[in-house]
C-alpha cells in the first residue's frame, strides 16, 4: 500500500542566538536544550483493550536518537517516532536491544516492524487527524494527542477511528448522578479506497458496536464484557450507573457480518451525587472533566468556603490522607527504583507498608546503583534517593556499596546544570539528617547561586531568571530547601518573606494555585509543602486564606472517591497529582501534629546497611511481551536510571501527566544569560491529507 507524503514547506528560517555569560560564574558555559513536550499516547492493538490506555507522557526530543533511531529534527523538535520510542518503552522496558528487536524503521522513516509484530500493520493520529508520513517527519506539539493502532483489517484496512459523543460534540470524560441516563453516540470515520489513494469517509454513527468497561491497571486497560444494549443505526444508544464512582468506557464491533474493527474511543464517568461544577459541551482533551446536568453556575455559586482548622481542616485533611495512603500501595504494588515519592510519603505517615514492601523497593535500587556502576544520569536522582532512603531509615552513603551523598557532591558546579530546582532538592537532601557537616561551604554556594537567580519583586522563574514571571512551583520549591535557613542566615529571612508575598498574589480566588497548564493539585502541593515546612498554617494565615478557600480545601477538592487525586477537577485519578498531594498532606499532618517538617528527617533512626546480596522478594513470573512476537496484553515494566522517558510505575486510571514539578525539570543551567539576540524566524506548514498506513 503506497503512502501519500506531507506537503512541507519551510516559508522562512532564520534563528541567531548570542549569549554572554555572566562575569561572577566562572567555569561554567550555556546550553538551551529543547524542552519535551507533553502528549497523551494511547496503543490499541486488537479489541481485547488498549496496551497503553490513554495517557499524558512528556518526551524528549531526542529519544529516538538515544535508541539509535533517526527522524527529521535530529533531536531539535518531538517527532512521532520519539513517541513510538517512548510506546515501545513503555511495553518492552528501557533495553535498548529489545526495543531495535520490537521496533525497525527503514532509512525512509519506513516503519516495517511495529511493537514487535514483524509487519508494519499500524497508523497513528495526532488529535484525531491522519497525517500520511513516515513517522520521522511528523512533529508532535505540547499537548497533542498521539493515537497509535495496530490495523486489525489487514486485508482492507477498514479500520474506523471512533470517539464518543453526547448532542453533536465529541467527549471523552463526563459527570453523571447516579441513575442520571446518559445519551451516548459512537461516530467515527473511516478509511477507504477513494480513487487512487485513501480517504476519510464524513464522519458516521457507528452501528452495533458494544460499549465495554475497562479496567486499568499499570497505565493499560483491558476490556469487559459488552454492556447494555448495542448502538443503534445511528450510533446511539444509552446507560446509567447505579453506584458513585469513576468508570471508563470503550466501544467494540461485535456485529460478526459487518466485521469493521474499531479503534475504540475512550470515556471517563465520574457518577457522583453532587457535581459541583457543569461546562458547556466542547471537545475536550483526554483528562478534561465534563458535566451534562444543568446550566453552567457562576463562579461564585462554584467556589469552595474557606475551611481553617478550626472549621474542620485538620479532619477533612485527615481523612483524605486515611484514603490516599492505601491508594498509593494499591497503584504501586511493587515498588521499584523510580517510586521515591510514594516511599518518602508513606514512611514519613509512618504507614503500615505491606511485608517486603520496602525491602524490594531497596534491593531494586541496588540493583539499579550496581548495574550503573553507581552512576546515575542527573543530580537530582542522586537527592531524590537520597530523601527517600533517610524517610525509610537507610543510609546513603551505603547503598550496596555506594556513597549517594558523595557523588551528589563531588562536582558541585554540576547539582546546577538542571537549573535552580537542582539546587533546591541538593540543599533538601544535604538537609534532610546529619549529612555532610563539612559541606558547609557548599551549601553557601549553593545558597548564593539561588538568591542571585531572585526575580525582582521576589519569587523565582521556572527558567532560572530568563522570564520575570513568578513561577508558584519552582518559588514553592525554593522556599522549601530555603525554610532551614530561615533564621539563622543572613538575608535569607528576606528572600523567603518576597516570595511568599509573590506567592500569595499569586493565588486563586478559591484558595488554590496555577501553573502555565492551568489550576492544578502539583503547585497547590508544592506551597502547602513550602508552607509547612517554614511553619505557617495553610488554613489561617491570612496572606493565603482566600474567599473561596485555602491551599488545604482547594488540594482537597481534587481527590476523588478511589483516594486518588486528579490532575484537573473530576478527572481521573493520576500517579503524579497523587504522589504529590500524599507528600503534602503528610507535611500538613506534621505540622498539626508538631512533628518535624517532612523533609527534615533528623527524627528518623538509621538503620545498618543491608547486605549488598539482599534479594529480591519473589515475584510472580514476568509476561513480558518478547520482541519478535505480536504484542496482545500490556505489561508493567521497571524504570531504572537510563529511562530517557518521564514514567511512573503504575497508576490506577492509565493516566500519568508528567509534573512540571520535582526532578524532572529541564531548566537551563542556573546562571543568568546577560544578553539575548533573537534575528529571523521560523516558520513550518504542514499539510494531512490520508492516512499513515503501513503494510
Amino acid at each position: 500500500m503506497s503512502q501519500t507524503p506531507l506537503k512541507r514547506r519551510f516559508l522562512a528560517a532564520a534563528l541567531a542566538l548570542a549569549l554572554s555569560l555572566s562575569l561572577f560564574t566562572a567555569g561554567l558555559f550555556s546550553a538551551l536544550a529543547t524542552q519535551s513536550v507533553t502528549i497523551t499516547l494511547s496503543y490499541q492493538a486488537d479489541d481485547s483493550g488498549f496496551i497503553i490506555a490513554p495517557q499524558t507522557l512528556s518526551v524528549a526530543p531526542d529519544l529516538a536518537e538515544k535508541y539509535g533511531y533517526t527522524d527529521a529534527f535530529g533531536g531539535d523538535a518531538v517527532s512521532v517516532l520519539d513517541a513510538i520510542v517512548a510506546a515501545h518503552i513503555f511495553v518492552f522496558g528501557t533495553d535498548m536491544a529489545d526495543i531495535q528487536v520490537a521496533l525497525t524503521v527503514g532509512a525512509s522513516g519506513w516503519i516495517s516492524n511495529f511493537m514487535g509484530d514483524g509487519a508494519g500493520n499500524y497508523t497513528f493520529f495526532v488529535d484525531d487527524a491522519s497525517i500520511s508520513v513516515g513517522a520521522p517527519d511528523a512533529e508532535l506539539k505540547n499537548g497533542e494527542t498521539l493515537r497509535l493502532q495496530s490495523i486489525q483489517d489487514t486485508f482492507a484496512y477498514t479500520d474506523a477511528l471512533t470517539w464518543f459523543e453526547i448532542d453533536g460534540q465529541k467527549i471523552n470524560a463526563v459527570s453523571v448522578k447516579p441513575s442520571q441516563v446518559l445519551n451516548l453516540t459512537v461516530a467515527g470515520i473511516q478509511y477507504v479506497i477513494w480513487g487512487a489513494g485513501w480517504g476519510a469517509s464524513e464522519p458516521m454513527g457507528i452501528a452495533d458496536a458494544g460499549i465495554v468497561p475497562v479496567t486499568v491497571t499499570n497505565g493499560a486497560g483491558v476490556f469487559g464484557a459488552v454492556r447494555g444494549a448495542l448502538t443503534d443505526e445511528n450510533g446511539r444508544t444509552s446507560v446509567s450507573f447505579t453506584e458513585e464512582g469513576v468508570y471508563v468506557l470503550s466501544a467494540i464491533d461485535v456485529d460478526s457480518d459487518q466485521e469493521i474493527p474499531l479503534m475504540s474511543p475512550w470515556l471517563v464517568v465520574t457518577v457522583k451525587n453532587e457535581i459541583p461544577t457543569t461546562l458547556p459541551l466542547t471537545t475536550l482533551p483526554t483528562t478534561t472533566q465534563h458535566n451534562v446536568t444543568t446550566a453552567p453556575t457562576s463562579a461564585a455559586q462554584t467556589t469552595a468556603p474557606t475551611t481553617t482548622a478550626a472549621q474542620g481542616g485538620n479532619t477533612a485533611a485527615a481523612n483524605a490522607l486515611k484514603k490516599l495512603l492505601p491508594y498509593l500501595v494499591q497503584t504501586v504494588p511493587a515498588p521499584v527504583y523510580g517510586n521515591e515519592w510514594e516511599l518518602l510519603a508513606l514512611a514519613r505517615a509512618d504507614y503500615a507498608m505491606p511485608g517486603g514492601y520496602s525491602a524490594g523497593y531497596l534491593g531494586d535500587v541496588r540493583e539499579t546503583l550496581a548495574d550503573s556502576d553507581g552512576v546515575l544520569a542527573r543530580t537530582t536522582d542522586y537527592s531524590r534517593l537520597i530523601l527517600a532512603l533517610t524517610a525509610l531509615g537507610q543510609d546513603p552513603t551505603d547503598v550496596g556499596g555506594t556513597d549517594l551523598l558523595a557523588a551528589l557532591t563531588k562536582e558541585p558546579a554540576k547539582i546546577g546544570e538542571q537549573g535552580i530546582i537542582s539546587i533546591a532538592y541538593a540543599l533538601l537532601a544535604l538537609d534532610s539528617a546529619p549529612y555532610a557537616s563539612d559541606k558547609t561551604g557548599l551549601r553557601k554556594q549553593l545558597l548564593q547561586q539561588i538568591t542571585a537567580l531572585e526575580l525582582t519583586g521576589g519569587g523565582f522563574s521556572f527558567n532560572n531568571g530568563i522570564s520575570s514571571d513568578v513561577d508558584v512551583d519552582t518559588t514553592a520549591m525554593v522556599l522549601q530547601a530555603l525554610a532551614p535557613y530561615a533564621k539563622n542566615t543572613a538575608g535569607i529571612r528576606a528572600v523567603i518573606d518576597r516570595a511568599l508575598a509573590a506567592l500569595s498574589a499569586q493565588q486563586s480566588a478559591n484558595g488554590g494555585f496555577a501553573s502555565q497548564w492551568g489550576d492544578n493539585p502539583e503547585s497547590i502541593a508544592q506551597v502547602l509543602l513550602a508552607l509547612t515546612a517554614l511553619g505557617i498554617d495553610p488554613t489561617s494565615d491570612t496572606r493565603f486564606v482566600k474567599p473561596g478557600g485555602n491551599p488545604l480545601s482547594a488540594l482537597l477538592s481534587f481527590q476523588n472517591a478511589d483516594g486518588g487525586f486528579a490532575h484537573e477537577r473530576g478527572g481521573r485519578s493520576n500517579a503524579y497529582a497523587s504522589q504529590q498531594a500524599a507528600q503534602a498532606l503528610v507535611a500538613y499532618d506534621r505540622f498539626v501534629k508538631g512533628a518535624n517538617a517532612l523533609f527534615d528527617m533528623r527524627d528518623e533512626p538509621l538503620a545498618p546497611p543491608p547486605p549488598t546480596t539482599h534479594a529480591l522478594p519473589t515475584t510472580a513470573p514476568s509476561t513480558k511481551p518478547v520482541p519478535g512476537t505480536t504484542t496482545t496484553r500490556p505489561q508493567t515494566t521497571k524504570s531504572t536510571s537510563a529511562n530517557p522517558v518521564t514514567q511512573p510505575t503504575t497508576t490506577a486510571a492509565g493516566d500519568f501527566t508528567p509534573p512540571k514539578t520535582g526532578d524532572t525539570s529541564n531548566a537551563p543551567l542556573w546562571f543568568t544569560l546577560s544578553a539575548i539576540t533573537l534575528a529571523g524566524a521560523f516558520f513550518l506548514l504542514r499539510s494531512k491529507t490520508a492516512p499513515a498506513m503501513n503494510n
